[in-house]
């Protein structure tokens, strides 16, 4: 048998959700975003094995998962230069 809720009830729900969605906006908007430039050191360093990932991932306030993702472009890019290199068709070096 169904209860119904309290008008209190359905009011707190609603507060509760409007919460939540203002958590996820306030979240989405003071996202930090890394450029390329920012994301080497930081790749170099975990790619290298020197600290634990989780370590440096602390210690530069993003999450794991931030981390390996940028790892893991790190290593294609290098792999799509790589073939690129074998073919021959590097761009000129600039003197």
């Amino acid at each position: 048998m169904l209860q119904e809720r309290s008008p209190a009830e359905v009011q707190a729900e609603v507060k509760t959700e409007q919460t939540r969605r203002f958590v996820r906006h306030a979240r989405r908007i003071t996202r930090r975003k890394f450029t390329p430039e920012e994301k080497v050191p930081i790749v170099l360093e975990g790619f290298r094995g020197e600290v634990w990932v989780r370590e440096l991932c602390r210690r530069e306030g993003i999450r794991p998962n931030v981390c390996y993702a940028s790892l893991k472009d790190f290593i294609e890019a290098g792999r799509r230069l790589a073939a690129c290199a074998l073919q021959g068709i590097l761009p000129q070096e600039r003197t």
